[in-house]
């Protein structure tokens, strides 16, 4: 649907009132959230020109274009927020995006939770127990192998 280019309501099947309508919203004769949502997403992936010029954009392409800015800037914001911490910077050691391992697949249940534990820092050993004293990162060995 096109918000902004109303006057192509003969070749659409929306009626001209809806058009007009969507139109009023857009240019702030009519305040409604969803429409400043749909701008302030384009807004925020840096393509505000998408909302004057959905005429010469195809849906589909809009919808896939959308979605990978996303996801691009949401990795990046993870990245930057994991390196800076200790714990984060252990994960980013093993995990370096943001998708599942496919050794999780063939893995059993069980393991796998074993796995995800040690990643996620909700396991008792003493690197993450030391951590809750403040005990410096050197010195928070194993007891049982030294």
């Amino acid at each position: 649907m096109n918000f902004i280019n109303y006057f192509a309501v003969k070749s659409t099947k929306y009626p001209y009132q809806a058009y007009q309508f969507i139109y009023m919203c857009t240019t702030g004769f009519y305040d409604f959230k969803w429409t400043a949502c749909i701008y302030n997403i384009l807004t925020e992936i840096c393509r505000p020109d998408i909302w004057y010029n959905q005429h010469l954009i195809r849906p589909s392409y809009l919808k896939q274009l959308t979605k990978r800015i996303l996801i691009d800037q949401y990795c990046q914001k993870w990245s930057n927020n994991m390196s800076q911490t200790n714990k984060g910077n252990f994960y980013k050691s093993l995990k370096s995006n943001l998708i599942l391992e496919n050794y999780f697949k063939m893995l059993p249940e069980v393991l796998s939770l074993y796995v995800f534990k040690l990643r996620t820092a909700n396991h008792r050993l003493s690197i993450e127990t030391g951590r809750w004293p403040r005990t410096p990162i050197e010195e928070r060995t194993c007891k049982v192998y030294t």
